[in-house]
C-alpha cells in the first residue's frame, strides 16, 4: 500500500460523514433488531475439519450450501424446508467441528434520532452546513487541503449515483461492486449511500457542498437494498471486498447490525490489511455503541446537530 500524503483529511472525511449517517433504530425496528433471513444460516467449521467432513455434516442434516466464502472460510447454507433457524443452530452447535454458526441477520441503514429535543434546524445562511463550523473543518482544509487523489475511501452502504455531478469526478475508475445484485454497478435506489459519499468525497466545484476529503477518490460497495435493509452475509462480503479488491486506505460503514461473527471476521481482515475502519456508533441518544462500531479497532463516530447536541 502506498503512503498517504495527508491521511488526516481522508480520515476526517469519513468521520464527518457520520454527521448525516448514524444508526438510529425506531421502536418498530428495535423489536426486529435480531431479525434474520428465514431458512438460512451462516456456518464456519474449524480449520482442522476436512472438506468431506463438512459435506457429510451438512448433507446428513439436509442442508444445501448456497455460497462459500473462501476468504473468510464460512458458508451460507439453506436448511430443510419448514425448519426454524434456531433449531438448525442448536443442532450444529453440538458439533465439535463447528467453530461458529449463526443466522444471516438483517441490518438497517441509519436514520434520524427519535429524541424530540434534537432538531434539524440550521441558520438560513448556512443550510445543512453546521458541521463545517462545529468540527473546525476550515482549519483542516487550511492545513491539509482536500486530501490527495492517491487516497481512496471505501463507502460500504446502499450504493452510489456515480454519475452525480458532485461525485463523478472523484469516483474511482475500478473497485466498485454491488453485493445485492451481484454486479459491478452499485446503483443507489435508496439515496443514503450517495449522501454519505457526498459528505466524504464530493468534489469542490461550486455546486452544493464540497466533501471533507474533496480531492480523494472513493469506491462504492453496495450491501443494502432499496428499502435500506441488508444481510450480514452481504455486509461481510462487502467489508472483505474492501480489504482484498479495492486498494482503499479507509472504509466507512454507516450501517447497523446485530453482533455477528461473519462481519466481525471481515473487519478483522480489514484491520490486518492496514485499512482504517470507521462506523456509525448509533444516534438513538443511548450510550451504548452499536455494531460494527463496537468492534475493537474500529473508529466509532457519533453525530452532531445544529444546536451542538
Amino acid at each position: 500500500m502506498y503512503r498517504i500524503p495527508h491521511p488526516t483529511t481522508a480520515i476526517a472525511g469519513v468521520l464527518l460523514l457520520a454527521l448525516a449517517s448514524i444508526l438510529s433504530v425506531t421502536t418498530v425496528l428495535a423489536a426486529d433488531l435480531a431479525a434474520h433471513v428465514p431458512g438460512e444460516i451462516l456456518i464456519k467449521f474449524t480449520e482442522s475439519t476436512g472438506a468431506s467432513q463438512k459435506i457429510g455434516a451438512l448433507d446428513s442434516f439436509g442442508a444445501t450450501v448456497l455460497r462459500e466464502d473462501r476468504t473468510l472460510n464460512y458458508s451460507r447454507v439453506q436448511i430443510p424446508d419448514g425448519m426454524m433457524v434456531e433449531e438448525a443452530i442448536e443442532h450444529f452447535q453440538r458439533d465439535a467441528n463447528v467453530k461458529w454458526v449463526e443466522p444471516n441477520y438483517y441490518g438497517w441503514l441509519p436514520g434520524a434520532p427519535q429524541d424530540p429535543h434534537i432538531t434539524d434546524d440550521v441558520p438560513p445562511t448556512t443550510p445543512n452546513a453546521w458541521h463545517v463550523f462545529q468540527t473546525n473543518l476550515f482549519h483542516l482544509w487550511r492545513w491539509a487541503g482536500g486530501g490527495a487523489d492517491t487516497v481512496r475511501v471505501g463507502i460500504i452502504d446502499s450504493g452510489t449515483d456515480l454519475s452525480h455531478a458532485d461525485l463523478a469526478g472523484n469516483a474511482a475508475a475500478s473497485g466498485h461492486y454491488d453485493f445485492v445484485e451481484g454486479d459491478a454497478t452499485p446503483n443507489d435506489p435508496n439515496g443514503h449511500g450517495t449522501h454519505v459519499a457526498g459528505i466524504a468525497c464530493a468534489v469542490s466545484n461550486t455546486v452544493g457542498m464540497a466533501g471533507v476529503a474533496y480531492e480523494a477518490e472513493f469506491v462504492s460497495i453496495r450491501v443494502m437494498n432499496a428499502a435500506g435493509t441488508g444481510t450480514s452475509d452481504n455486509a461481510a462480503q462487502g467489508i472483505n471486498w474492501a480489504a482484498d479488491s479495492t486498494d482503499v486506505e479507509v472504509i466507512n460503514m454507516s450501517i447497523g447490525f446485530p453482533e455477528n461473527n461473519a462481519m466481525y471476521e471481515a473487519v478483522a481482515n480489514v484491520l490486518s490489511a492496514g485499512i482504517i475502519p470507521v462506523a456509525a456508533s448509533g444516534n438513538d441518544t443511548a450510550s451504548a455503541v452499536g455494531f460494527p462500531a463496537n468492534i475493537p479497532g474500529v473508529i466509532s463516530v457519533g453525530a452532531t446537530a445544529s444546536d451542538t447536541t
